[in-house]
């Protein structure tokens, strides 16, 4: 590669950035200069103001650009030299088919508990978790990799190159990454994530009789799944000392919990991946 052909590379790459950013820039300037406009007609300084609608408009306009910005790039895939659109395609076969070998070792430790080492980890990060069978997701899972493999072997064929062909392994492995999260890793994840396994130890320490649950400190997506999951009526209007609920629960952080006057504790409780974040259940003193 002489000089010559660096340089043309280089000034190729100055002008596809100044294309790609322009519509952003664009925009940012406007709102920029509307934004001061009106900082000076209303003598509004405010850091925010300044900031926050600029963030938003140029997030905006990249959303709208990208589609155009794609189709732009894809004529630009006959042009690649083999060479860069062998390292693509290796690059996907390898990225992608190492991750889906690491999920179903991960499944295959679930179901049948080899490997043993993948199984302890999943133990120690999601304490309590029983895993459960699905022969839908199984099955989802098990086409979706016999697809990349023919997509592989499809892609290493030697047969008329097409335009999009560059973009079959990547597209095909973000696909497959995709399917696989949303099969063989959907029952840990929701047990790691959703409010569900709270719900459930919460409920081993609430009487089945009780009237209502006083949780003011309690984040939204808790309190709904305290109505939603655990079918319980929540007070998250009124502080402990006013409401008239015989249960509440609250956060702590770390630490000894301490409950407040007038009530005891009925149980200490926390998310089966939560290592800092304590709810406590407890019940008014009579």
């Amino acid at each position: 590669m002489t000089g010559l052909q660096v340089l043309d590379i280089a000034r190729d790459g100055i002008w596809v950035m100044i294309i790609v950013a322009a519509p952003m820039m664009i925009v940012g300037l406007v709102v920029g200069v509307v934004i001061a406009l009106f900082q000076a007609l209303t003598q509004i300084q405010e850091m925010t103001l300044v900031f926050v609608p600029k963030i938003i408009a140029i997030f905006v306009a990249m959303l709208i650009a990208l589609p155009q910005l794609a189709v732009m790039a894809s004529f630009a895939l006959q042009k690649f030299q083999s060479s860069a659109s062998a390292l693509i395609d290796w690059f996907s076969v390898f990225f992608f088919t190492a991750g889906a070998i690491f999920l179903w070792l991960y499944y295959t430790a679930l179901q049948v508990g080899w490997p043993a080492k993948f199984l302890a980890n999943v133990r120690k990060l999601a304490q309590g978790y029983e895993p459960e069978f699905s022969l839908l997701t199984f099955v989802l899972a098990l086409l979706g990799t016999l697809a990349w493999l023919w997509l592989v072997r499809w892609r290493t064929a030697r047969h008329r190159h097409a335009i999009w062909k560059s973009l079959a392994l990547p597209a095909g492995g973000v696909a497959l990454a995709w399917l696989l999260a949303m099969t063989l890793g959907l029952h840990p994840l929701n047990y790691a994530r959703s409010n569900k396994p709270l719900v459930d130890r919460i409920a081993a320490h609430v009487p089945r009789d009780v009237d209502c649950i006083a949780a003011p400190s309690l984040p939204t997506h808790a309190l709904a799944a305290l109505e939603f999951q655990g079918h319980w009526r929540v007070d998250a209007t009124q502080n402990l000392a006013a409401t008239a609920c015989s249960i509440a629960i609250s956060v702590q952080g770390e630490g000894t919990p301490t409950p407040p006057s007038g009530w005891k504790v009925l149980g200490v409780v926390r998310r089966p991946t939560d290592r800092f974040a304590t709810y406590l259940v407890m019940q008014k003193d009579r």
